[in-house]
């Protein structure tokens, strides 16, 4: 029962796919001119039908007019979690697009296993530097993929923009014009935002019935598809050319049974080939879970009527026979805006008692959700999750967050912590242990002090999410079995290198470093798509 975890400092945290074993490896500004144009939609249009030119260009004034005038007159003072400088300062700051361009120097081996596939890592890149109030979930998706060829040796990295459809709107109207999700809607600004935005759809200006997400979040192969995840929208199909570049191929709900947006956090049954993810939303019911079976078939949501608050649940876990939810203190409050300078959509409840909801993950109904009540308990991050059929308990293990009423306005001194909890379904007792972390570790719950392996940078070097690549496809080899691979970033000298470590070595040997092209920002969460299950997208 191993994990490998990042940085503190990289706060962001993924599990994919479900095991059998209790292991889990855990895995710009001004306006920013892209060099490259889009490799597969052209440039929208906005509406079927609109005014005679003129009038357009007058509708089209006045509301870049209007957002001027309450990006310097009203979203002010900015808090340092909201001012777009220091949000946006030193590696978090977004990079251009580049073409596929091949790296220049590799230090050590690239293992076999690697060889023909792609390392995929999404995050947050503003295409227009943020005028006003901007948090660090807002930014347009951006993909960074390194792709490796002729045995290893000729390593491609590309980064392109999820073209998502606000991200096209905002391209052909050459400057922002949706609110941002976080800090779009707060206080009097917000309040002015959602009339001009109001004011846009209704001149056939915009249209967010199109998708307002931005993909920013993290990816996902499933059924020969990768995807751009983001919980604000839909999924966006991605597709990884020949030579290394990166296309997007559209928005995508299944048929037509998705409606508006998907956690960026679905878990896949590696047994079973199933999908399984979820929904929230402002309106009861608050949320929607649902199944995608191996071959792609969504089934009907089955909602949760028994959450009390529109919440925001940024991921959940899955056993062999539950889902496990969050319903923590972070709430949503669209009428919070027009409580004055402060009101804001986004907030921390301190009356609420976070819970987690334990359902079948096959149930049919949202009546079969058990709730335990979990005082103070903000986990954002599902590490692993295993049934304990001798103790008829759940095992969870999450990443914590406190104090949770900083993730949004002072998330820099927030601090996240894994914890280890158990949840008795005869009883209905909840027990929770704190566990210690710091760089990149390797942890065994089975052992003494937990941490088997350990691995850090250097003074000034950062690491994002890593994630495990294992070195066969065989199901009988050790579950260490493989590969950790991530971005670093070198404060000092601005290099980013990708890094590949030996899983199943004392002190996570690096056997094999590539200098990058480009600075990678530090952004969410990645993936591994291997040659094989590359191969399968190109014949879709």
């Amino acid at each position: 029962m191993e994990i490998c975890l990042p940085l503190p400092s990289s706060f962001v945290i993924q599990t994919t796919h479900l095991r059998s074993t209790r292991h889990h490896l855990i895995p710009r500004c001004g306006k920013i001119e892209t060099h490259c144009p889009p490799t597969v939609q052209p440039k929208p249009t906005i509406a079927a039908v609109r005014p005679p030119l003129s009038w357009w260009s007058l509708f089209v004034g006045i509301c870049n007019a209007v957002d001027d005038f309450i990006d310097k007159a009203l979203d002010t003072p900015l808090t340092p979690a909201f001012d777009p400088k220091r949000v946006l300062a030193g590696n978090f700051a977004p990079v251009d697009e580049i073409p596929p361009t091949e790296c220049q120097e590799l230090e050590g081996l690239i293992p076999p296993c690697l060889v023909g596939g792609v390392y995929i890592r999404n995050g947050p890149n503003p295409n227009f530097f943020p005028p006003a109030g901007y948090h660090l979930f807002d930014g347009d998706g951006m993909i960074h993929a390194l792709a490796f060829h002729e045995e290893g040796t000729k390593i491609i990295l590309s980064s392109r923009y999820v073209r998502t459809h606000k991200y096209l709107e905002e391209e052909a109207a050459g400057r922002p014009i949706y609110p941002n999700i976080i800090s779009g809607f707060r206080g009097y600004a917000g309040m002015g935002r959602v009339a001009v935005a109001a004011l846009r759809v209704g001149m056939g200006l915009i249209d967010p019935a199109k998708g307002v997400g931005v993909a920013n979040t993290s990816l996902v192969f499933f059924n020969k598809k990768l995807l751009a995840l983001g919980e604000s929208g839909l999924p966006y199909v991605l597709h990884i050319t020949p030579d290394g570049n990166i296309q997007t191929r559209g928005a995508f709900d299944f048929g037509g049974k998705l409606i508006a947006r998907m956690t960026a956090h679905p878990k896949i049954d590696t047994h079973t080939g199933e999908l399984f993810a979820f929904h929230y939303s402002i309106l009861a019911p608050f949320l929607h879970f649902f199944r995608v079976t191996a071959d792609g078939v969504k089934e009907s949501d089955v909602a949760i009527r028994s959450m009390r608050k529109a919440t925001i649940v940024h991921d959940f876990a899955i056993t062999d026979n539950y889902a496990v939810f969050p319903d923590g203190q972070i709430v949503l409050d669209p009428a919070r805006i027009f409580k004055g300078r402060n009101g804001s959509a986004v907030y921390f409840d301190r009356s609420k008692v976070s819970r987690i909801g334990v359902i079948p993950r096959y149930a049919t109904d949202g009546s079969a959700m058990r709730w335990f009540d979990v005082p103070g308990l903000n986990f954002f991050h599902a590490l692993n999750a295993w049934d304990d059929q001798d103790e008829n308990e759940i095992v969870l293990i999450a990443v914590h967050c406190s104090p949770a009423e900083n993730f949004i306005e002072k998330i820099a001194a927030v601090q996240f912590t894994v914890e280890n909890i158990r949840i008795n379904l005869n009883s209905g007792i909840v027990v929770q242990v704190f566990l210690k972390w710091a760089g990149v570790v390797k942890l065994d719950f089975e052992a003494t002090d937990g941490v088997v392996a350990s691995k850090t940078f250097g003074e000034g070097c950062f690491c994002g999410e890593p994630f495990f690549v294992p070195r066969t496809s065989d199901s009988q080899s050790a579950e260490d079995d493989g590969y950790v691979v991530v971005f670093t970033h070198n404060e000092k000298t601005q290099v980013s290198k990708f890094v590949v470590m030996d899983a199943q070595s004392p002190a996570l040997e690096i056997v094999a470093s590539v200098k990058l092209p480009q600075r990678v920002p530090f952004g969410f969460h990645g993936l591994f798509v291997s040659a094989a299950d590359l191969a399968a997208t190109q014949r879709v």
